[in-house]
């Protein structure tokens, strides 16, 4: 599954927003942004019922280089 803020073919698009209520952040981070990824199993062989998953991408002060994918903020 591809998550893009760009359009492309089969790939779900995101909208990054200002991070906010997250734990166990590190506290040297400038900036972070966030988005919520709904995953979905359209041509799986068995029944997978749709879940959410949480994306955080992390500043330092030159730019988003860190990413997190979790289950909850």
């Amino acid at each position: 599954m591809l998550f893009s803020t760009e359009d492309y073919p089969l790939a779900s698009k995101i909208t990054l927003r200002e991070a906010d209520g997250w734990e166990n952040v590190p506290e040297n981070i400038r900036g972070m942004g966030e988005a919520k990824l709904d995953l979905y199993f359209p041509r799986a062989l068995y029944e997978v019922k749709p879940t959410s998953w949480w994306l955080a991408i992390l500043d330092y002060g030159s730019g988003f280089e860190e990413a997190i994918i979790s289950k909850s903020k």
